[in-house]
């Protein structure tokens, strides 16, 4: 249903219950209004879609100043398979708009990983360049505050696969949020099974960085792509990612980290990376190929590539790189 006035959600649960649409979710499909939702869960159903937003508690969340927090999707199948044109889903939420903040809220649990399973997306012009999924273990299009709840992070435990297999396609597709933009997200975590996937802009945690911070956050477990792939991030262009790790390890062809895939600029402090990389070419310990400022970063796994710009550390760098 959509909420066109603002309502309060409490200790509300919905489970084993199918749901199939547009602008699907276990909860809320569009919260078009203000709405302040604490304490819920969607539990054991498929939500299944058949238009752009799909997610476990909110397919939409509108710039309303909403909140959500404590809510919970411990068990549950996200499948937009069927979406070709811009597809947002999530396994909290396909959209998050600005104004919205979401406070200690979990995808699956450390026994059980939610699975979010997303199609081929239609492209428009012979480079493919407008092919995307814009999709997340836990959100699709990130553009609120997210955050901890007390002790309570928000967390995705998360099984993502798709049937895309462009290899140039950018996908921005992470295993917390696939595009970031605008907002903070902290004190959030990802662990992942990316296994198999084909594309670019391909991140652990976050598929592409538009812009603002990430911080005080971790991602564990398997991660491949193609191009501008990483353990934590995919694609970076502008912000500050401090004190977070990955352990994730990273398999890719082309500008390949540990940590981050790629990045146009931002700043990376006391940040790690400890899980091995595998590549072709530009592949780094922690970033494949890097621009920006890079200060008390490390990384430990191993690195092996089959081209060349390989490195412990930075597989290759661009004009502006300040590393200290």
């Amino acid at each position: 249903a959509t909420i066109s006035k603002s309502a309060t959600i409490s200790e509300c649960e919905v489970s084993n219950t199918n749901v199939s649409g547009s602008l699907t979710s276990g909860l809320i499909g569009h919260a078009n209004s203000k709405v302040t939702v604490s304490k819920c869960t969607y539990n054991g159903g498929t939500i299944k879609a058949s238009s752009r937003y799909v997610g476990g508690i909110v397919a939409s969340a509108g710039n309303f100043a909403s909140e959500f927090v404590d809510c919970h999707v411990p068990k549950a199948v996200i499948d937009a398979t069927s979406v070709t044109i811009d597809p947002r889903c999530g396994g909290f939420a396909g959209q998050v708009q600005t104004s919205v903040l979401v406070k200690g809220c979990t995808v699956g649990t450390p026994d059980n990983r939610v699975e979010i399973k997303l199609g081929q997306p239609a492209y428009k012009d012979k480079e493919n360049k407008d092919i995307r999924l814009l999709s997340g273990g836990f959100v699709g299009c990130g553009y609120g505050t997210f955050t901890k709840n007390g002790n309570v992070r928000c967390a995705a435990y998360v099984k993502i696969s798709t049937t895309n297999t462009v290899t140039g396609a950018e996908l921005s597709l992470g295993g917390f949020v696939g595009y970031h933009q605008y907002n903070t997200i902290e004190h959030c975590d990802a662990d992942v099974d990316m296994s198999g996937i084909v594309g670019a802009f391909i991140g652990g945690f976050c598929g592409n960085n538009i812009s603002n911070d990430i911080l005080n956050c971790t991602v564990s477990g398997t991660v491949a792509g193609k191009n501008y792939t990483g353990g934590f991030v995919g694609y970076f262009q502008k912000g500050t990612i401090a004190n977070c790790s990955s352990s994730a390890s990273v398999t890719a062809q082309s500008s390949v980290g540990g940590f981050i895939g790629a990045s146009l600029a931002g700043e990376f402090t006391n940040n790690s990376s400890t899980g091995n990389v595998s590549g072709a070419t530009n592949v780094g310990g922690f970033a494949g190929n890097a621009s920006g400022e890079y200060i008390s970063n490390y990384s430990t796994g191993n690195v092996v590539g089959s081209g060349n710009s390989l490195g412990g550390f930075i597989g290759t760098t661009a004009a502006g790189v300040e590393t200290i």
